[in-house]
């Protein structure tokens, strides 16, 4: 099987809408044939491409994302980036790591944007519980 693979750029779930491809799930018990992942190969009818999204560029533009936006507000809360830039600045400062792996290049990232692991560590849960341990003490 051929596969189709693209980040989650606008146009990008524009045009995996128009191959047919359907992810939006409209109920709370959704069903394997709820999620359309497939298209008929135009040259080879009897075979299909797959579509997915590549979660590491998932993971760059949502981190490219909140640092433009500085908060992103969703249903679940707020994801502001400057809890991560006081969190950085406080382990530096203090000359301390709280179990993350938060530097430089997390913060400053547009020379190294294309690293993944950076955008990746953002959202780590060791990010996560420092925010929150700093957050409540």
């Amino acid at each position: 099987m051929l596969s189709l693979t693209s980040d989650g750029n606008t146009a990008n779930v524009a045009m995996f809408e128009k191959f047919g491809l359907k992810e939006k799930i409209t109920s709370d018990t959704p069903k394997y044939d709820d999620i359309i992942s497939c298209f008929p190969n135009p040259a080879a009818p009897n075979k299909t491409i797959g579509c997915i999204f590549d979660m590491v560029h998932m993971l760059k533009l949502w981190r490219n994302m909140i640092a433009s936006c500085q908060n992103v507000t969703w249903e679940e809360g707020t994801i502001s980036w400057k809890n991560l830039v006081r969190v950085y600045h406080l382990q530096k400062y203090e000359k301390i790591v709280a179990a993350n792996k938060i530097g430089r290049y997390h913060i400053d990232f547009e020379k190294h944007k294309m690293k993944a692991k950076y955008a990746a560590q953002v959202f780590s849960i060791s990010v996560a519980d420092t925010i929150d341990f700093c957050r409540v003490d």
